[in-house]
């Protein structure tokens, strides 16, 4: 026969919460997509969902949990180790029509622009009749708040036989996610243009 006796002591709490591995992206970037600060009961559905939110930042090859006791209390510390990884894009393409005749597009981008999380990019696409150049920004947590604020610029030139056409404009969008449904989010954009045509 076998017995066992169980005491409960009391439940833990989190005391501190620490991120190691990081020398690129700030902290504040990684703690504002915990579900656990300092002082939280311990609960492990909270911790699970804190790393499926650093790890769907796309910053990081890993994101590791660990835990150390604390001597003399039921209390933990979470540190939380993550693996940094390159986080740049850069895209060249071209190809050939019988219409057009050669076209392409060079992109280069950066989603954790200098470890704060923003997005900056630039797109320039070209052919023989069009040239479209545009430059986007977006903060996804404006004053690190869970308001998305982001932009951008075009300018497009399409040449035909008959009239020349030029595009500028921009746009600017907010968003926010939508606290009832998961991994969801709702923004509005305002798009302003100017349509110039030229007769050749």
């Amino acid at each position: 026969n076998i017995h066992f006796d169980v005491q409960e002591g009391e439940r833990a709490h989190i005391r501190e919460v620490q991120i190691v591995g990081n020398t690129r992206t700030y902290d504040n970037v990684i703690r504002r997509q915990l579900t656990v600060v300092p002082g939280d009961l311990f609960r492990r559905s909270a911790m699970m969902r804190s790393l499926r939110n650093v790890f769907y930042l796309n910053y990081f090859n890993d994101v590791i949990p660990d835990f150390r006791a604390i001597e003399g209390s039921p209390d933990v510390d979470m540190i939380l180790e993550v693996d940094e990884k390159p986080t740049g894009k850069f895209g060249i393409g071209a190809n050939y029509s019988a219409t057009d005749g050669f076209s392409g597009y060079l992109e280069v981008a950066e989603t954790n622009f200098l470890g704060r999380g923003q997005n900056l990019g630039t797109t320039y696409e070209f052919s023989k009749t069009v040239q479209n150049i545009k430059l986007s920004f977006t903060e996804p947590w404006f004053h690190d708040t869970p308001l998305t604020l982001g932009g951008e610029v075009y300018h497009t030139t399409s040449n035909y036989t008959e009239y020349d056409r030029r595009r500028t404009g921009g746009s600017v969008i907010v968003g926010r996610p939508l606290p009832w449904v998961d991994l969801t989010s709702a923004s509005i954009r305002y798009t302003l243009g100017k349509v110039d045509v030229v007769e050749i």
